[in-house]
């Protein structure tokens, strides 16, 4: 199966093979602003690059540096000519958050230079004092629970000392399982649970759900909107 878009949780591909049988899954990682440059997932999960199309790099959003290994960055990327020959973009910040690789990799796609696996938008991220809560640690604990059906409805915010969470479950399942199964999920992927609802109808979710993608197509069908003067 080829996948691209938003990042594939391994609690969905379980789930997708229970439903489809054995498959292998493939994902590729792309932006319009940096075609024809893209990424490509190995089987641990990074996101690989041909570095003669162009140069990829983990940004430390902190310090504009180089993220060292293991730490949080962007991926900023700077596609090359002659692949790149109309619009020259530089060090382009895609916002995308993950984590910088060792030098020492083990994957099959070992050989190119790659990042992390790709965690959400940074700008969806909660930071405490534990560290960062991204919107693939939530989705990952969230689509682990069979009681939540698929695509996932959830939302999470910052709360005084860690992130409160909302989850809609099936109707007519134990509210209370479901809380135990959730927060146990959660709370295993470190995440600091302050506050956590099951809620059986989308429309008692009181935050809108976090996803990678920053593009709001909500804000179309809400009436009185118009396209900003400039935008595309």
């Amino acid at each position: 199966m080829y996948l691209g878009g938003e990042p594939v949780t391994a609690a969905l591909h379980r789930r997708a093979q229970r439903l489809f049988g054995p498959f292998e899954l493939r994902q590729s990682y792309a932006l319009t602003e940096l075609v024809p440059f893209n990424g490509r997932m190995c089987g641990q999960g990074h996101v690989h690059f041909h570095p003669t199309s162009g140069l990829v790099e983990v940004i430390d959003p902190d310090t504009g540096t180089a993220a060292a290994p293991g730490a949080v960055g962007t991926i900023v990327a700077t596609p090359f000519l002659p692949y790149r020959d109309t619009t020259v973009l530089l060090r382009y910040d895609t916002g995308d958050a993950v984590r910088a690789l060792p030098s020492a990799l083990t994957c099959e796609l070992r050989d190119l230079p790659g990042t992390g696996p790709l965690l959400g938008k940074l700008s969806s991220a909660v930071r405490h004092d534990a560290g960062w809560t991204f919107a693939r640690d939530i989705a990952e604990a969230v689509e682990a629970v069979e009681a939540v059906p698929l695509p996932a409805r959830h939302s999470y915010r910052e709360v005084s000392g860690g992130v409160a969470v909302e989850v809609l479950a099936r109707a007519g399942c134990d509210a209370s399982v479901v809380y135990r199964d959730v927060g146990a999920e959660l709370e295993s992927r470190g995440v600091p649970l302050r506050s956590l609802s099951i809620v059986d109808d989308s429309a008692k979710l009181r935050g809108a759900p976090k996803c990678r993608c920053d593009f709001d197509e909500g804000a179309l069908l809400r009436p009185g909107y118009s396209v900003p003067s400039g935008s595309g």
